[in-house]
């Protein structure tokens, strides 16, 4: 079963992820030490098969379209940056109350309310007061019970065309740029002051917003433990020195705190900055999506008509292959009527695409130049209620299109 747009299922096989443990030599390694650079399809469809993967996808799409829709990220900001002084520590007393979480009841202890030294009430801000445990749920569904590299990167990249859609997902991706290439763009007005929602974010205004949420849901979690107990675990074993260093009384240190909300923030975090950090590394991995999505058919088709798929080192070259259909084909666009004829756009811009997919209907004939073209065409159509119907070079456009269909 697929997912609306899933079209960034591709991030599931080329997104990094941390190794913290190897279960055949019984070696550890701290958070950053040792990642995995990609996985195989078989890698993914046993993560698929073993955890909540889909679920998960689903629901951290929920939270990326949360964040997406909201009208003003400065006020995400503001809320999640604020400590209170102690000069202000009798001001705004209701919007720091900090409630016991379901885990600390469960205990059995009559816990009382504190008040703390940064906002609690997230829904002051129009985002739902379960933020967390959505956080902690779409987590636990993505994690299962599996070992080894990170699982979290197959549910939290898929997530994202789920969340913000195929063509917001393109401009992270691309930027409007060709593939291959990556042009840096000039700094506008403030990442934090910009009081604009989620449309037309760049990368670095996504990786900065996770930042400020990761440190408030950080606070969230330690507090609450230190106050009400809550079960946690290190991201690392802090040595001898460190331990001396660490009292009962106060917050477990950020860089050794981990719960699942924890984990969640900062797997999106991390994802946003390699998009930062590499990125042209994931122009053309949209190959992946023939053996991820698509049926065999349009697979067997697509690479009959438009060639094999290249290897990871010219893969973004390759997408700007040229695959026009020649004179020499019997295959042509001159017997098409206009009105069937889908060009698809020569751009690399998000809402281009978004404008021709909506365009597309029973019965019309993609037209493609390039690969890019070829197989953005392909993802986009395969969450359509259509068949799509590849047709090799010696081939003719029916005169009387199948209108359950859309050809290329």
């Amino acid at each position: 079963m697929s997912i609306p747009m899933q079209v960034s299922i591709l991030l599931a096989l080329h997104l990094k992820c941390q190794v913290l443990y190897d279960i055949f030599s019984n070696t550890s390694w701290s958070p950053g030490e040792n990642t995995s650079k990609n996985r195989t399809l078989t890698d993914f469809n046993f993560i698929d098969s073993q955890s909540e993967r889909f679920d998960a996808t689903l629901q951290f799409g929920q939270i990326l379209r949360l964040l997406y829709e909201h009208p003003d990220w400065s006020q995400i900001h503001a809320f999640c940056r604020k400590r209170y002084s102690k000069r202000e520590m009798l001001s705004n007393r209701s919007a720091r109350v900090l409630k016991p979480s379901k885990e600390s009841i469960s205990f059995g202890y009559n816990f009382k309310d504190a008040t703390v030294n940064f906002n609690t009430d997230i829904s002051s801000i129009g985002l739902p007061e379960d933020f967390i445990e959505q956080l902690k749920q779409a987590t636990l569904k993505s994690i299962g019970h599996l070992m080894g590299p990170d699982p979290l990167n197959c549910s939290i990249g898929p997530a994202i065309s789920v969340g913000i859609g195929a063509a917001s997902y393109t401009d992270l991706i691309y930027g409007g740029n060709r593939p291959g290439t990556h042009v840096t763009r000039p700094p506008g007005r403030g990442i934090a002051a910009s009081n604009q929602g989620g449309r037309g974010r760049r990368p670095e205004e996504w990786k900065a917003l996770w930042e400020v949420i990761a440190d408030w849901v950080y606070e969230m979690e330690a507090t609450s433990i230190l106050k009400f107990a809550g079960t946690s675990r290190y991201k690392r074993t802090p040595t001898a020195a460190e331990e001396r260093e660490m009292s009962p009384w106060s917050k477990t240190p950020r860089k050794f705190l981990q719960t699942d909300a924890i984990r969640g923030v900062d797997a999106f975090r991390d994802m946003f900055e390699q998009f930062i950090d590499t990125p042209t590394k994931f122009h053309g991995i949209e190959w992946d999506f023939l053996e991820l999505e698509v049926t065999e058919y349009v697979d067997a088709t697509f690479l009959a008509r438009f060639g094999p798929k290249p290897g990871i080192s010219r893969m973004a070259d390759d997408m700007l292959r040229r695959v026009s259909l020649g004179s020499h084909d019997t295959i042509s666009y001159k017997a098409v009527s206009p009105t069937q004829l889908r060009p698809c756009p020569q751009t690399y811009n998000g809402i281009d695409w978004e404008r021709w997919i909506l365009s597309i209907e029973g019965g019309c004939i993609v037209k493609v130049d390039t690969v890019f073209q070829a197989l953005w065409a392909v993802m986009l159509l395969t969450y359509l209620p259509l068949h799509i119907k590849i047709l090799n070079k010696g081939e003719t456009y029916s005169k009387f299109p199948d209108l359950d269909c859309v050809y290329l």
